[in-house]
């Protein structure tokens, strides 16, 4: 199956609600009892069934668009579908700050200063030991996590699970992280009182992981501890930030 193909069969079966009006509209299509395997991994369907149609498999865009780690959302004003992904492309940084300690440099960028209301945010973070030695850490959730705060003085700030693990990087060593999309739609779920809520937010909203005009700081944050006896006597945060605009 060719992929020009196959991408436009996602953009014909979106899971929205509509409703066929006309008898020309409507389709004959069979349930398709395969298995769809994703970098090496078969994926659950459940409620989601795919469809042969002509010979042809259809995928629900929300469903194939969360196995791409992608955020999906629907405008019933505008009968519009919008698919907001990251982008794996080669990418440069516009700007960057960095900070250090005895332990760790880490560096934060962004691909610009300012961006389109819409456009994807690309931002990314590294972690790396410049020591001439080996450095191990007690760290929980992830390594390098981030925090949000926006011009009108609203923040939200990662959550780091409650166990704890060692990790060790060696002299030149680096630990990367992209800050995802779907930080973004956490952001704005908190933000309008819905982080309990949060997966109606993420499907009754166009555009979840979009962030509106604005003056934001993105804070890259190493949250660790030097030794596993007292985790909390010896954490560290190691913090850096820049600030972007969103027009």
């Amino acid at each position: 199956m060719k992929k020009r193909t196959f991408l436009l069969a996602l953009v014909l079966i979106i899971s929205v609600a509509t409703t066929v009006n006309a008898a020309s509209e409507a389709i004959k299509a069979y349930l398709f009892k395969g298995t769809i395997v994703i970098n090496n991994k078969p994926v659950e369907l459940e409620d989601m069934p795919l469809l042969n149609y002509n010979g042809r498999t259809y995928v629900p865009l929300r469903a194939f668009s969360g196995w791409a780690s992608a955020d999906v959302g629907y405008d019933k004003g505008s009968q519009t579908v919008y698919v907001d992904y990251p982008s794996h492309l080669p990418v440069k940084s516009e700007m960057n700050q960095k900070n250090s300690n005895e332990d760790f440099k880490l560096h934060i960028f962004s691909e610009k200063a300012v961006y389109a209301e819409g456009e994807p945010i690309r931002i990314w973070s590294r972690l790396s030991n410049e020591n001439d030695h080996p450095v191990t850490v007690i760290h929980s959730g992830p390594f390098v996590g981030y925090d949000i705060k926006d011009e009108e003085g609203f923040e939200h700030n990662q959550i780091y699970a409650f166990y704890a693990m060692p990790v060790t990087l060696n002299p030149g060593d680096e630990s990367s992280s992209s800050l995802s999309s779907s930080y973004f739609a956490m952001y704005n779920a908190n933000k309008n009182g819905m982080n309990a809520e949060i997966i109606k937010y993420l499907n009754e909203t166009a555009r979840p992981s979009m962030l509106s005009k604005g003056t934001y700081t993105i804070t890259a944050v190493a949250n660790y501890s030097r030794t596993q006896n007292d985790i909390v006597g010896s954490k560290v945060l190691l913090k850096t930030s820049i600030t972007i605009t969103v027009k």
